[in-house]
């Protein structure tokens, strides 16, 4: 099941199609989703069950990362292959960018962002038990002291 379709991402261009003729073909857009899904799902997979099948807002919050990493992907291939593209704001989008994605995705990893109606694979926060680590405290090594 992928997160984004090609409608979604062509949604994220004004006047745009994806067809067998296009600059951009619907089969490059379906592996584009297809990759980004792979990466979106690399770093879901360290906490929840992938893919992920949620209620209905998680899966929307899914589906525009996904949507925002194949168009960044998609405006790059446009940009190169247009050859009268004199406006250096052409097909410039605004809104989140794959960076914003990928700190996104980090922060739910790190399970700063918890995804609702997702299977959780670590209980307590990690891969084991740690009083620390749930609390979020940082090991302090101490010099000339046993700690051990």
């Amino acid at each position: 099941m992928a997160y984004a379709s090609v409608e979604d991402v062509q949604g994220e261009f004004k006047g745009i199609s994806f067809t067998g003729t296009s600059n951009v073909t619907e089969d490059t857009v379906t592996a584009q989703i297809d990759q980004a899904d792979a990466l979106i799902n690399s770093y879901l997979g360290m906490r929840y069950s992938v893919p992920v099948t949620a209620d209905a807002s998680t899966l929307a919050l899914l589906k525009m990362f996904s949507s925002v990493l194949v168009a960044a992907r998609i405006k790059g291939i446009l940009e190169v292959k247009q050859e009268t593209n004199k406006d250096a704001n052409q097909n410039v989008r605004t809104g989140m960018s794959t960076k914003d994605v990928i700190t996104q995705l980090q922060a739910i990893r790190d399970g700063q962002i918890v995804l609702s109606g997702a299977t959780t694979l670590i209980a307590a926060g990690g891969a084991f038990y740690s009083r620390n680590q749930v609390a979020s405290e940082e090991p302090v090594m101490r010099k000339d002291c046993k700690q051990w």
